[in-house]
């Protein structure tokens, strides 16, 4: 065998031995490559990135498969209100308070914002009082609140107008995971057009329901009490002076 011959052996025989390595060995890599989805999450995909494994490879969401369908989604879930044993929380304010967060209404720390709206009657007296007010819970089912009280009083055919402002500490007791009971105890000052400043007391008791995904509904009843509780007509004569007055009311508040 002369020497032409046998170095096309030795090649044929290179070939047909490194080739199958080669592709073994190519296997063996791992090919990853990145595709970017629509909603701007990055996703890893391993061999084959042709558009049809990567369609088959997105995260499944039930919710959108649901709604696609024509379903219902699933409801978010209501947190557990705390237990009444009074407990203080670490951080001064919470924020995304309500259902679909892990923060439920009357936990330490979450901040309501709102007002009611009010009306009482007392012999001849008549009142509408309107009531911005804002309240956050020092430690749970424990809150304190800031009201301001505009009102407009009406005796017979005499009118006036008061402000007051009121501290109120009130506890809330949970009886469900969205209706929760209160009492709270208002004092501050108000002022009476024509009669003064005084000091003003008010009692209240009512109910909180959670409405929607932050909304709190608040019923309640009141008794108001001030030491100048008065309204006085053109020839300066008091017609009422110190008497309590009974009244309802309704509030709307959203959590922070």
């Amino acid at each position: 065998m002369n020497t032409a011959m046998k170095n096309m052996i030795a090649l044929t025989t290179v070939a047909l031995v490194g080739v199958p390595m080669t592709a073994a060995a190519q296997d063996s890599k791992v090919d990853v490559k990145t595709s970017k989805q629509a909603d701007g999450a990055t996703v890893a995909y391993r061999g084959d990135t042709s558009t049809e494994k990567r369609e088959n490879s997105r995260p499944e969401d039930d919710d959108m498969e649901k709604v696609a369908n024509g379903q219902s989604a699933d409801k978010d879930p209501i947190p557990k209100p705390p237990s009444p044993v009074v407990e203080v929380s670490e951080n001064p304010v919470n924020e995304q308070a309500g259902v679909g967060s892990t923060i439920a209404y009357s936990e330490a720390g979450v901040l309501e914002l709102g007002g009611s709206a009010g009306f009482s009657m007392n012999n001849s007296l008549t009142t509408a009082t309107l009531s911005p007010s804002i309240g956050w819970f020092v430690a749970d089912n424990i809150q304190l609140s800031g009201i301001t009280s505009f009102t407009y009083a009406e005796v017979q055919n005499d009118d006036s107008v008061s402000v007051s402002a009121l501290v109120e500490p009130s506890y809330h007791l949970p009886f469900s995971d969205t209706v929760f009971g209160f009492a709270g105890l208002g004092a501050g000052v108000s002022y009476i057009e024509g009669a003064g400043a005084g000091f003003a007391m008010q009692p209240r008791l009512g109910m909180n329901f959670l409405v929607g995904r932050s909304g709190v509904f608040t019923p309640a009843v009141n008794v108001g009490y001030s030491t100048v509780d008065a309204d006085t007509v053109s020839n300066n004569r008091t017609l009422l002076t110190v008497e309590p007055s009974v009244g309802v009311q309704a509030g709307y508040t959203v959590m922070w």
